[in-house]
């Protein structure tokens, strides 16, 4: 959405993005494993694993959300700017940065809503892995509050670059 480039990230951050990356890595690789285990086991030895249902889905929640945050970065989300990219730059700039300032209001919303969410549910596990529910869902204000502070820091860099 943002057309500012921002500017790169410090070692810090480098670290946490390979680090993400790395456990969005492991996700997807349990996730296939976990279904192929359980599809072999059904067909072939006639009998399921019970958990691999649950945990399966877990982890295309976690997966989902970190993956949400690369694009973010990356400017990958599909938009339509076909009517900003005619504006002049000058209210093309303040048009992205409203645009920015809405998403930012929705981030520390989800941040807040999704931080309740999980704590109310780190009491429930779940019936086959025994997973808590909370721990789930807290996949939710720790990915928007990661959407939270790129938004912030592509904003920022809006506000600095000449139009």
């Amino acid at each position: 959405m943002s057309e500012i480039p921002a500017k790169p990230c410090s070692a810090f951050g480098r670290f946490l993005s390979n680090a993400a990356e790395n456990l969005l890595f492991v996700l997807f690789v349990v996730m296939v494993v976990v279904v192929f285990v359980n599809v072999v086991a059904r067909y072939v030895f006639d009998s399921s694993i019970i958990a691999s249902e649950e945990l399966a889905r877990y982890t295309f929640v976690w997966a989902s959300f970190l993956g949400a945050i690369f694009v973010l970065n990356e400017d990958g989300h599909i938009g339509v700017d076909m009517v900003v990219k005619k504006l002049p730059p000058e209210l093309r700039r303040i048009v992205l940065v409203f645009a920015n300032l809405c998403m930012l209001v929705m981030a520390g919303i989800c941040v807040w809503y999704g931080y309740i969410l999980s704590e109310s549910n780190f009491g429930w596990p779940s019936p086959a892995t025994g997973i808590s529910y909370g721990l789930v869902s807290l996949i939710i204000p720790i990915s928007f509050a990661a959407m939270f502070v790129i938004v912030l820091r592509k904003t920022v860099a809006q506000f600095r670059s000449k139009p």
